[in-house]
């Protein structure tokens, strides 16, 4: 049973819920559902801006592509954002892009008004009507969202939702460079990385490759943020082209992709180096691979 215990989270929502109708949605409910720690917490809510701003003064203001005014703050390191409505608080879940972000909690159980649930009982990720078409043609930027979601959670991408990143993967060339760098980042970070790089490459973004191991099992902390050493294990699973398109898809900084291309001639022997740390990080991939 979905329940809200944290005690920054609940103090927002029970002071939001004495001035109307309130409920935590979206990416909290499907991360949480999915054992996945959620970076921030999206809360909708018939208590009028004027109450919500007086209640929360240090925090920021902006509005959204669909004109609703969003209420950002950090407390006790957490990020909120609050959605002041004076509609239905079930018209923010048929706004969602995908499905899985559908979810509401109104603090007593979870609603589901758009049959989210069964998405997460099939692993599928699908898009909500033509919600995603119609966001991503007015926000580029949030393209590789189901690729990143399906990094995060093993699941697949719905037919529909996946013909729909093909008929419009131009958008991705208008993202900016550090945005996609970010999203990089993203896909590399989570447990599901070949799961992201195998869709990437049936939308012919990246080669095609044929899975030789995976490779997560084998990052130890050594690897943890140190992304050119992930890159080079990624080659040795996959291919070198493959992962050499990644890195110019998502337009990775100069001196991570040449790290990552430096390492891949040294242990090729097609390059020497006198340079302690690439000799100790060849090191480590060869000690890693049993090469």
């Amino acid at each position: 049973m979905f329940k809200i215990t944290d005690p920054t989270i609940l103090k927002v929502f029970n002071s939001l819920s004495l001035y109307g109708n309130t409920a935590v949605f979206g990416g909290y409910i499907r991360d949480t559902l999915l054992g996945i720690n959620p970076k921030d917490i999206d809360i909708t809510t018939n208590a009028p801006l004027e109450r919500v701003m007086s209640l929360f003064p240090y925090a920021n203001t902006r509005t959204s592509l669909s004109g609703h005014t969003i209420v950002s703050f950090t407390l006790n390191k957490k990020s909120f954002e609050i959605v002041p409505t004076d509609e239905q608080l079930t018209q923010k879940a048929l706004l969602a892009d995908l499905n899985i972000n559908s979810l509401m909690y109104n603090g007593e159980e979870i609603i589901d008004p758009t049959n989210s649930q069964s998405d997460f009982q099939r692993k599928v990720i699908t898009g909500l009507g033509n919600n995603f078409y119609n966001s991503v043609q007015v926000s580029p930027f949030i393209w590789f969202k189901p690729i990143t979601l399906c990094a995060s959670t093993g699941f697949s991408i719905d037919t529909e939702l996946l013909n729909v990143l093909l008929d419009n993967k131009n958008l991705i060339y208008s993202i900016n460079p550090s945005i996609k760098a970010q999203d990089a980042y993203r896909i590399l970070d989570r447990p599901y990385t070949l799961n992201a790089l195998l869709y990437l490459s049936e939308i012919e973004l990246i080669r095609k490759f044929s899975v030789k191991f995976d490779p997560k099992p084998l990052m130890t902390s050594a690897f943890q943020k140190n992304y050119h050493l992930q890159l080079v294990l990624l080659s040795y699973a996959t291919s070198f082209d493959t992962i050499n398109d990644f890195v110019e898809l998502f337009h990775l900084p100069s001196m991570l992709k040449s790290n990552f291309r430096t390492l891949i001639s040294l242990l090729n022997n097609e390059a020497q180096t006198t340079n302690y740390t690439f000799l100790n990080q060849k090191l480590l991939i060869e000690r890693t691979l049993k090469i």
